[in-house]
């Protein structure tokens, strides 16, 4: 009786090891984001999605292209390329709130509610199809780089948060890395 006690208890804790080992993982995070973009929950998807990194992300890669840092022809052009720059910055802010609006209706709104052009064509919905073998996890330390294996071009990086939990931070965009 003693014996199978003591492996019932080595058995259980294996488990238990096990869930928090797995809960730890960036595919448990995705796993958890395409549960609540499933059931329309954007206050649990914003968990595993950091918008405003993603937007600052977005607009630093934007900021450091090759096109925005082409070396300018003519004055006009280089106070056109600094204008654009500056703009930018100043615009974030509203960008970011316009984005986690976007994405909370992309989220909220029911597949038979959207049109036609909109249904699985962003990278909301992208992240929603499939299961955890279709994404290519590579992790170094607390920052891992996803790729999906059928397309390529959706690529992210999700860092581990203090709770333990990933946040996808920013989406890789193929030409400007």
């Amino acid at each position: 009786m003693k014996k199978v006690l003591i492996v019932v208890a080595a058995l259980i804790a294996v488990l238990v090891a096990g869930f928090v080992f797995v809960k730890g993982t960036p595919q448990y995070s995705l796993y958890q984001f395409k549960k609540a973009v499933q059931n329309h929950d954007p206050d649990t998807a914003f968990k595993y999605l950091d918008v405003d990194s993603v937007v600052d992300n977005l607009a630093l890669d934007l900021i450091n292209s090759k096109e925005m840092n082409k070396p300018a022809s003519n004055p006009w052009e280089e106070a056109g390329q600094t204008m654009a720059k500056g703009l930018m910055t100043v615009m974030l802010p509203s960008i970011k709130e316009a984005m986690k609006g976007q994405i909370k209706t992309a989220i909220t709104t029911a597949d038979s509610e959207k049109s036609e052009n909109d249904k699985g064509t962003n990278t909301i919905k992208g992240l929603n199809k499939g299961s955890w073998s279709d994404f290519d996890v590579k992790v170094e330390g607390k920052m891992a780089i996803v790729t999906n294996k059928q397309d390529e071009a959706l690529k992210f990086k999700m860092v581990k948060s203090s709770e333990g939990y990933w946040k996808i931070i920013k989406i890789i965009i193929p030409h400007t890395k």
